[in-house]
């Protein structure tokens, strides 16, 4: 992906945070950073990112704990841990942008995270992917979701897709929202289906890439 394209993504990300943060009623603020614009920053590097990790880890640590191995490709071994330093290497990826939300009366404590990226389909195999979705221009990868087990079932998740997500998408012109996810998590499978979104390519029997048609 250019840096054009990627700041593009930032600019409209911004956007639509300040729209959001300009709503009292919202418990949460929103506040963006991308790796090609932050890395510089001690305090993104050295606080920020740990801590989305963290959160991230306290969601989906047992998931990669049981199949983080099939998913990077590295022998399993005694260390439940391992995943870790694979997952930090993909948050670090150049072209990722992250939107970190905060309690409004605690900005500097984040609760939850999303980190996304243009990019291709899943399945590089026209076959797999719904007729819309056929096309060359990016998508919009989901890389992560999450929010800290009490700030769930607010209305948070579904808000971040409605008013974040998806009107991001159709800024940047993408033909469709893509994600991955464990076969396992049938909490998150259920959520995502909800939201309409459809398996479009499976992985393994542990992982599997969804997708939903944005109209643009």
């Amino acid at each position: 992906m250019s840096n054009y394209n990627s700041r593009h993504l930032r600019l409209a990300a911004e956007t639509l945070s300040t729209d959001l943060n300009g709503l009292s009623q919202l418990e949460v603020i929103f506040n963006v950073y991308s790796n090609r614009l932050n890395f510089s920053d001690v305090n993104y590097v050295n606080k920020v990112l740990p801590r989305c990790l963290q959160i991230l880890k306290g969601n989906l640590g047992s998931f990669y704990e049981a199949h983080g191995s099939s998913v990077y490709g590295y022998e399993k071994c005694g260390n439940r841990d391992e995943w870790v330093k694979y997952k930090w290497n993909e948050m670090l990826e150049k072209d990722l942008v992250y939107i970190t939300v905060s309690d409004r009366d605690n900005s500097e404590e984040i609760c939850g995270f999303i980190s996304f990226a243009l990019s291709d389909s899943l399945s590089s195999e026209p076959e797999h992917r719904p007729a819309l979705t056929r096309s060359t221009k990016p998508c919009l990868f989901l890389y992560e979701i999450h929010l800290e087990k009490s700030w769930q079932s607010r209305g948070l998740g579904s808000l971040i897709f409605s008013k974040i997500l998806e009107p991001l998408a159709s800024e940047m012109n993408s033909p469709s929202l893509e994600l991955c996810v464990f076969t396992s998590n049938q909490i998150a499978l259920d959520w995502y289906r909800n939201m309409g979104f459809k398996t479009s390519i499976t992985f393994s029997k542990d992982l599997i890439g969804m997708s939903k048609i944005i109209a643009n």
